[in-house]
């Protein structure tokens, strides 16, 4: 663990976080790197980490509070569970944010959040989770921004959509997705509602 990195290791897989928006900015599993961070990504805490996995909370898009996508990925998280080994083997670390001047000059609630960041084998699990520290209650939204690498954009395809009704912020449309599978050929920013299961 560095000033503003922690690193989780086990013998088939490795991710880096960086304190400065709790963001994964490393999964290496199998030997190949699996999130994109771009080469542009500023790491001294001065903007949010262009890659990884950044967290969006409290808003997701355009905020009239403050920035897009909140604050979450903008703050200085600290570590309330260092690397660890669990019972089960897996490496384990819980990063927390809490309510601050900040963000109540922007938000005025009282919140808690942890991010638990797990390497089980070759597979890594982050799970975010969000406690109304008051008696006041507050509405939010929130997402894991995951930056996925792959070899070739245009040999990616993506299924579980199929019926699910889908906002395209590109092409500024909305419609119900007809194929099993969608094809990434271009640039694309959609949102899909109504998933079912896991769909990666």
């Amino acid at each position: 663990m560095s000033e503003h990195t922690v690193t989780l290791n086990n013998e088939e897989s490795s991710c880096k976080v960086h304190l400065f928006g709790a963001t994964v900015t490393s999964w290496v599993s199998g030997g190949q790197e699996r999130l994109f961070l771009s080469s542009e990504a500023k790491m001294d805490g001065t903007k949010a980490i262009r890659g990884g996995i950044p967290i969006v909370f409290p808003n997701f898009g355009p905020w009239e509070c403050g920035p897009q996508h909140g604050f979450a990925r903008i703050s200085w998280w600290t570590v309330s569970l260092p690397p660890t080994k669990l019972d089960n083997g897996d490496m384990q670390v819980v990063l927390e944010l809490c309510d601050d001047e900040i963000t109540r000059n922007m938000w005025d609630y009282s919140f808690k959040l942890q991010y638990s960041i797990t390497l089980s084998g070759s597979t890594l699990s982050c799970e975010l989770n969000v406690t109304n520290t008051s008696t006041k209650p507050f509405d939010f939204t929130t997402l894991l921004h995951t930056y996925i690498r792959v070899d070739d954009i245009k040999q990616t395809t993506i299924s579980g959509f199929q019926n699910c009704a889908f906002v395209d912020k590109v092409e500024s449309n909305e419609g119900i997705e007809v194929n099993n599978e969608v094809k990434i050929t271009k640039n694309v920013d959609r949102v899909y509602a109504g998933t079912v299961g896991h769909t990666v």
